[in-house]
């Protein structure tokens, strides 16, 4: 993991999953009365370990059309300030809200740390690991599950500066000293020393996930929101939570986005169904849409 970026072992934490990381690093650097800057909308994980820990949390909205307003987003930041956890690509819309010189920008204006979720980063192709040598205050998480296929096993990856890797250990082994099973490294390790077939099977999904969105967009009503991630989002004129119970009349299950805070009632979340399942999913949504 490590000598692929340039880095050493030392740079290198694993966890037994993101969320797992998400806790620890809140468990590490969050007090009574500290501030975390998100983003709105977001992974809601990062608020509910912070809370934990008895921290608060400042949710900044993104702008309409979900970039970030970096300059607003800076003007948040307060004297309490201890951590800023940044989705890229964010979750649950599926777009970048950061490239690297904006990174550096936070880096260099921001004393406390920022928590770069990167775990969507093989569909995006953007990293900020490259920075970990120049900048101490910078935390990069990555996961396993989406790409890589073994969400059940929990294995996640962090990236950091010595120190800080030392302060999470020193903190994990306080509570948890046995965090990640041997089937997980293990797993881990064959992923490691197989990334071309990883990236090999990225390729063939988002060829897949671009035919499915193609089709789907084709139907009128349904609008594609370009993501970088494994799952589609579109937009339908009807709520998200009534398109989500006529496709269930159809016995195909997608997300309702409205449950998000911060996300507009009509937006809707799927998977992209196998290949045998294209033709049945693409029908469905033409049945819904009739009705319209």
């Amino acid at each position: 993991m490590a000598r692929q970026y340039g880095l050493t072992t030392k740079n290198v934490f694993l966890g037994s999953g993101v969320d797992a990381l998400i806790d620890l690093v809140a468990r590490t650097f969050i007090d009574v009365g500290n501030d975390t800057l998100l983003t709105l909308p977001t992974y809601p994980c990062y608020a509910d370990a912070v809370k934990f820990m008895g921290g608060k949390v400042i949710e900044v909205p993104l702008e309409p059309d979900f970039s970030l307003n970096l300059d607003r987003f800076m003007e948040a930041i307060t004297p309490m300030a201890k951590l800023i956890f940044i989705a890229n690509p964010n979750y649950p819309i599926g777009n970048l809200l950061l490239a690297l010189p904006q990174i550096e920008t936070i880096l260099k204006r921001f004393k406390g740390i920022l928590v770069l979720d990167e775990e969507y980063v093989d569909f995006s192709g953007v990293t900020a690991v490259s920075l970990l040598k120049k900048y101490k205050n910078l935390i990069v998480m990555r996961g396993f599950s989406k790409s890589y296929g073994i969400s059940g096993l929990r294995l996640g990856a962090l990236y950091a500066c010595e120190e800080i890797i030392r302060l999470l250990d020193n903190s994990q082994g306080a509570t948890q000293v046995f965090e990640v099973n041997r089937l997980a490294l293990a797993a881990g390790e064959a992923i490691m020393r197989n990334l071309p077939a990883g990236k090999k099977f990225v390729a063939s999904f988002m060829a897949r996930k671009k035919a499915f969105e193609k089709d789907l967009g084709r139907i009128p009503g349904i609008v594609i929101r370009p993501t970088y991630t494994p799952f589609t989002i579109f937009s339908t004129p009807m709520p998200a939570a009534e398109f989500r119970r006529k496709m269930l009349e159809w016995k195909i299950a997608m997300k309702s986005l409205a449950i998000c805070p911060g996300v507009p009632e009509n937006l809707i979340m799927t998977a992209v169904p196998s290949r045998k399942d294209v033709k049945r999913v693409l029908s469905a949504v033409r049945g819904v849409m009739a009705d319209v």
